[in-house]
This record gives C-alpha cells, sequence and structure tokens, in this order.
C-alpha cells in the first residue's frame, strides 16, 4: 500500500468516498479543499494497493510549523475489517513524520449513543501508537480528545491549526474552548498487601524503587506478627501499619482510601511475595488508558513463543510452570464460565491478583464497596458496568511466606465464589 496525492488520478473517487463516509454536517465543501491544497495548507490523499483505491486521508498542514491534523479519513466500505485502516494509518505516521500530527476523536462518554463505537476507535488509534495529548476539546458543539503521532501540544497549536484554514468568523461560530488538560502526569499507586513477608518484601519493593520510580507505591503491612512491618519502616518504605489483620479486604480496601484521598489516577493490586513482576504494570496502564475500568493480568493470553522469551528474561527466577493444576485449575475454570453464565463477559484469568484500576473504581473502594477484590468482586464490577480487558503476564514461584489462600482452603475458596457469583451477587449493591 502507498499513500498518492489524489490528484494524480484519485481525485474523484476521494470525493465519492467523501460524500458517502461523512454526514453533512461534518463536511467542508470539498472544492474549498482543493483550494486549500493548492495553497498548502491542506492535503487530499489517496491509500492505494496494488492501482486499487483503498482509503482517503485529508490534512491540515500549518505553512512554516510542524502542526498537521488529519481531518478526515475513511477506508471504502467493501473492504473495512481487513487491516487496511492500520496499513493506511502506518503509512500516513510515516509520511509525517518528524511533525506533530494531531487527531480529533470524540471524547469516551458512556451515556453517548456510540459510545462503545468512540472506545473502538480510540482503542484502534492507541494500538496503531498514537499519544494522548491530555487536551479535551469542543468545536462547534461537540467535544473531543486530542491525540497526537509525537512531541507534546497545547492548546494554542489546536486553535493554530484551525486559525489556518477557518475565517476569523468561521472560527468564532465554532466556539473553540478548552475543556480539560491532563498533561500533567498520571499517578500510579502500586499498593502490595503484606501479611508475613519479611524475606521476601524487600525484593519486592527494592525493584520497583529501582527499575520503576515513576510509580508510586505502599506497603500495607496487615497485622503482621513477623517484623515485616518493622523491616519496612527501618528501610524507610511508604509504610501503611494496620495494627490487626484483617484480611486482604481490609487490607487492600485501607490501601484504596489512601489512593482516592491522596488523588492517585490508577491503583494496583500487587503481591507482597514476589509472584507478580513489575515489568507488566505499563502495558497494563497502556491498555487503561485505551478507555477501561479495570485491566486484568491473565496468565493465559501469553503465546508459548512469547512464554518462552519471558521465561528466559527473568534473571533465573524460577517461574511456575503450571500455576494452576489439579483442585484449583478445575476450580478456575469454573469460576471463568460462571463469570461468563451471569455477566456475558470472558475473563480468560479471574484468580489473577495482579490488577489496575480507574481512579472511579478507587473511589469505589475507597467509599462505597465494602468488598474483597476476589473474582466474586470482579464479576460484580463487570456486572455493573465496569469496562474490563486483560493483559498477558507471567507470575513467578512465591518466594516465601504465608499465601492469603492456602491449598487445604482452596476448594472451600472455590465454592465460596461460585456461590457468590452465581447466586449472592444478584443480592449486591
Amino acid at each position: 500500500m502507498e499513500l498518492i496525492k489524489g490528484k494524480d488520478g484519485y481525485m474523484e473517487a476521494i470525493r465519492a468516498l467523501y460524500e458517502d463516509a461523512f454526514p453533512p454536517a461534518e463536511k467542508k465543501p470539498f472544492a474549498m479543499m482543493e483550494k486549500l491544497e493548492e495553497e498548502g495548507r491542506m492535503e487530499i490523499l489517496a491509500a492505494v494497493e496494488e492501482d486499487r483505491f483503498v482509503g482517503l486521508c485529508i490534512t491540515i498542514n500549518v505553512p512554516g510549523s510542524d502542526l498537521s491534523m488529519l481531518d478526515y479519513f475513511a477506508i471504502s466500505p467493501e473492504i473495512r475489517g481487513g487491516g487496511y485502516g492500520s496499513k493506511a494509518l502506518q503509512l500516513l505516521l510515516e509520511r509525517f513524520r518528524g511533525r506533530r500530527l494531531i487527531f480529533e476523536i470524540e471524547r469516551l462518554d458512556d451515556q453517548a449513543e456510540n459510545a462503545e463505537e468512540r472506545r473502538r476507535r480510540k482503542s484502534f488509534y492507541m494500538k496503531n501508537g498514537l499519544l494522548e495529548s491530555g487536551l479535551m476539546v469542543s468545536c462547534f458543539g461537540v467535544d473531543f480528545e486530542l491525540l497526537l503521532s509525537e512531541g507534546e501540544i497545547e492548546f494554542a497549536d489546536y486553535e493554530r491549526v484551525l486559525h489556518s484554514i477557518l475565517s476569523e468568523e468561521y472560527f468564532r461560530n465554532a466556539k473553540v474552548r478548552l475543556l480539560s488538560d491532563r498533561k500533567k502526569k498520571e499517578r500510579v499507586l502500586v499498593i502490595i498487601p503484606a501479611y508475613n513477608e519479611v524475606q521476601s518484601i524487600c525484593g519486592v519493593v527494592d525493584e520497583l524503587r529501582e527499575n520503576y520510580p515513576q510509580l508510586d507505591y505502599l506497603v500495607v503491612t496487615d497485622g503482621s506478627s513477623d517484623g515485616t512491618a518493622e523491616l519496612c519502616a527501618e528501610r524507610g518504605y511508604h509504610l501503611l501499619r494496620l495494627p490487626v489483620n484483617l484480611g486482604l479486604g481490609g487490607c487492600f480496601q485501607a490501601g484504596m482510601k489512601y489512593a482516592c484521598r491522596k488523588g492517585y489516577d490508577y491503583a494496583v493490586q500487587f503481591d507482597g511475595d514476589g509472584q507478580h513482576r513489575p515489568e507488566y504494570i505499563l502495558p497494563m496502564l497502556r491498555k487503561m488508558q485505551e478507555g477501561y475500568d479495570l485491566v486484568l493480568g491473565s496468565r493465559f493470553l501469553l503465546d508459548r513463543e512469547t512464554e518462552r522469551q519471558e521465561l528466559s528474561s527473568l534473571s533465573g527466577r524460577k517461574l511456575q510452570e503450571n500455576e494452576m493444576h489439579g483442585m484449583r485449575s478445575l476450580g478456575s475454570f469454573l469460576i471463568r464460565c460462571a463469570i461468563r453464565l451471569t455477566t456475558g463477559v470472558t475473563v480468560t484469568d479471574p484468580t489473577c491478583g495482579l490488577r489496575m484500576y480507574s481512579r472511579k473504581l478507587i473511589d469505589d473502594f475507597a467509599n462505597k464497596l465494602n468488598y474483597a477484590p476476589e473474582p466474586d468482586t470482579i464479576s460484580f464490577l463487570i456486572k455493573n458496568g465496569a469496562r474490563t480487558a486483560e493483559v498477558p503476564v507471567r507470575v513467578a514461584d512465591r518466594e516465601s511466606g504465608q499465601s492469603y489462600l492456602r491449598p487445604v482452603r482452596a476448594a472451600a475458596y472455590m465454592l465460596k465464589m461460585l456461590t457468590s457469583i452465581l447466586l449472592v451477587q444478584n443480592f449486591r449493591v
């Protein structure tokens, strides 16, 4: 596939697709765009593969600057869904390498009639390498989020792009305004519940501090009796010390209350026994930024080749070759089926405890939900509209300490989860 100037034999095909693909309220007079292209302020491109017209890309280019904006992008309806959109977009990004190419997408809004379409559109652009600019704007009464190919932009840059093609009167009628600027660093808190983890907690925290300084962390010691809290205090770790053992639910909720009060954008549930790997947190964050409320780690999404690469990259750390076996494997399968039955959503690894929560769910756990972060609560959140995704992860062997879920209690735990998902959940509020 290649991008070709429309005037080199494809202008009529571009015009026909343009008239068909966009509603009247969104279209500019085509003759006006052709004139602006002659003046160097727009570019009308055809995506072509083996002499076959595939789609159109129409951009605004600000003379004398590195600013551009994708104004219109469409693929011919008869070949949509065949990967042509991604191919054309990658060619466009390569063509505009070194320039700040802006993309307008409708702002995510769960109440909008096309809410799912908006989410899919953003997911498409993010998967193809675009960046969040942090800017939310309004133009002609439509709320947009601005994405970006590279670099950074200010609201004034967006105004400058529009000024380059709109008259003063038309620009005033557009009522362009800034809705929000989220270019501030999005803050992530890694919540580490720890019960008698004196032998492993230092390795967990030190790796986070040394290799992921952009992530904040909080160790929540849950009434430990082995000196875990004292060791954390001695080493100067960020510590929330619970005087009695509350269990995972109370321990995690204490961490979420801290995250809520400190204004964190995302919170990660992260084991203190060395099983969870911090290199998966940033991929989870990128997935979250596609518009999800909850991102779950899954041990069952890695293909065999990726698994071999992961196994060789963890510096000798022994990984579990078969993390869930016997009764636990059966229990996990049954929980997966129960979640699917009650929510319609497939969660491939409901018992993996590596999870990331949005600001909305942080607030829910801190102030509204008195539930432990267990599979039945995940099912409850999904059933109540939480947008959920999974990313592939690997989990290391527990280094030491005591698990919240001991093998002798596994059967009772699985039965409790199934009962809650299939029956009790219907009465939860």
